[in-house]
C-alpha cells in the first residue's frame, strides 16, 4: 500500500508500505507547546504506522503537559527545567524562549540524524511562541530542512497573546525553510463558520492540513508508481523558500472527452480558486501571482489519469498563479479515488501575510 491511498485522512492500520521502503531518510514531527503538542498527538495518531521513518516530539515547560494519557511512542521532552521548574512558561514569551535556550543541547540531540522536521506551535502563549523559533533555529544550524506551522490566537484573547503571536510569527519565519500560518480568527469570518460547529471540530481542519503536508511530501519521496520526486528536487524547492500554502482537493466532473478540455480547466481553475478563499488561507489571493514554486502531487486511477489531464492540471493552476512559477510535480495511480483526481498543492514564495501587523507593533515600541 503507498501512502497516498488515504481514506477520510486516516492510513490503513498494519500497513506493511514501508518495510522495503529507503530508511536512510528520516524525518521529525515536532509539537512546542500545548498546542502544537496537540498536534503532534494527532498525526501519531494517523501516521503511527509509519514510525521507521519519523520520531514524534512533543515540548513544553509544564510537566504535566507532558502526562497526557495515550500519548506512547511520542517523545516527551521537558525543557527549561531551572528556568520554570517543570510549571510551564506562564503564558511569557521571554520565558518560553529562555527555556528553550536553556535546553538547547537536549533539542538538538534530537534533531540531529533527522532530514526534515515538521513543526507544529500555537503562537501566542509563552512556551510556543517563544520556544519554536528556537527549535527551528537549531534545527537550521544542524542542516535539517525545517517546514514550520503557526496558530495565530483569537483576537479576542486579548492584545499581549497577540503581539507575542506576531513576534513569534516573524522570528519563526525567519528560520524556517518554509512556515504555513493558520489564523483562528479567520474561522469566525462571514460565513466561513457554521453555528454548529465545535471548537474541536476548527483545530481538527487545522491538524488534518498539518498531517496532509506531512504525508504529501514523504508520499512524494517513497511513492514512484509513475513519476517521482527525489528528496533533494524537495529540499532545494523548499530551503529558504519563505511563506507558503498547502491544500488538497478532489477534483470531480473530470471528463477524457477532448471536448471537454476548457471545461476541465474551468473546472479545475475553479476548485482551486475556491479552496484557495477557504478559511484555512490567510493570504490575498493576489499573492499566487508572486509565487515561486509550487510542489504538486497528483494521484488517480489509472483509467482516469492521463498526461492530457495532469497538463490541464497544470494549465487550470497557471491561470490564478504566473507563468514563471516553478512546478515540482509527482503523478502516482491510486485506485482507491475510482473517476476522481486528487491534487495536493505547497506554494511557495508568498509574503509574511502579518507582515504589516507586526511593522506596526514594532513602530508602537
Amino acid at each position: 500500500m503507498k501512502i497516498s491511498e488515504i481514506s477520510k485522512l486516516s492510513l490503513r492500520k498494519n500497513s506493511s508500505s514501508f518495510n522495503n521502503v529507503d530508511k536512510r531518510l528520516k524525518f521529525g514531527i515536532v509539537g512546542v507547546g500545548g498546542g502544537g503538542s496537540n498536534a503532534v498527538f494527532e498525526a501519531w495518531k494517523k501516521l503511527g504506522s509509519i514510525s521507521s521513518l519519523v520520531d514524534f516530539v512533543v515540548i513544553n515547560t509544564d510537566i504535566q503537559a507532558l502526562k497526557k494519557p495515550g500519548m506512547k511512542d511520542i517523545i516527551k521532552m521537558l525543557i527549561g527545567e531551572s528556568t520554570t521548574k517543570g510549571l510551564g512558561s506562564g503564558g511569557k514569551y521571554e520565558v518560553g524562549k529562555a527555556a528553550a535556550k536553556e535546553s538547547s543541547e537536549k533539542i538538538r540531540k534530537f534533531i540531529q540524524g533527522k532530514h526534515v522536521i515538521f513543526l507544529s506551535a500555537g503562537l501566542g502563549g509563552g512556551t510556543g511562541s517563544g520556544a519554536a523559533p528556537e527549535v527551528a533555529r537549531i534545527a537550521k544550524e544542524e542542516g535539517v530542512l525545517v517546514i514550520s506551522f503557526g496558530t495565530l490566537p483569537w483576537r479576542f484573547e486579548g492584545a499581549e497573546r497577540y503581539k507575542n503571536a506576531l513576534i513569534s510569527n516573524h522570528e519563526l519565519g525567519k528560520v524556517s525553510d518554509s512556515l504555513i500560518l493558520f489564523d483562528n480568527e479567520s474561522f469566525l469570518s462571514g460565513d466561513k463558520v457554521s453555528s454548529n460547529e465545535s471548537l474541536s471540530d476548527l483545530f481538527k481542519e487545522i491538524n488534518d492540513n498539518f498531517i496532509r503536508t506531512i504525508i504529501t511530501l514523504i508520499d512524494l519521496v517513497y511513492d514512484s508508481s509513475l513519476i517521482n520526486v527525489d528528496f533533494n528536487d524537495i529540499k532545494s524547492t523548499l530551503t529558504n523558500s519563505g511563506f507558503a500554502l498547502f491544500n488538497s482537493i478532489v477534483f470531480r466532473d473530470i471528463s477524457l472527452d477532448a471536448e471537454r478540455t476548457e471545461k476541465n480547466i474551468t473546472i479545475i481553475r475553479e476548485t482551486f480558486e475556491q479552496k484557495f478563499n477557504s478559511r484555512l488561507s490567510i493570504l490575498k489571493k493576489e499573492e499566487l501571482k508572486i509565487a515561486k514554486n509550487i510542489i504538486l502531487n497528483i494521484s488517480g486511477s489509472e483509467k482516469i489519469l492521463k498526461m492530457v489531464l495532469v497538463k490541464e492540471i497544470i494549465n487550470g493552476i497557471s491561470k490564478i498563479t504566473n507563468d514563471k512559477i516553478e512546478y515540482i510535480f509527482g503523478v502516482s495511480h491510486n485506485e482507491f479515488l475510482g473517476d476522481k483526481i486528487k491534487i495536493s498543492y505547497l506554494i511557495t514564495g508568498l509574503n509574511d501575510p502579518m507582515k504589516i501587523e507586526y511593522e506596526k507593533l514594532m513602530d508602537k515600541k
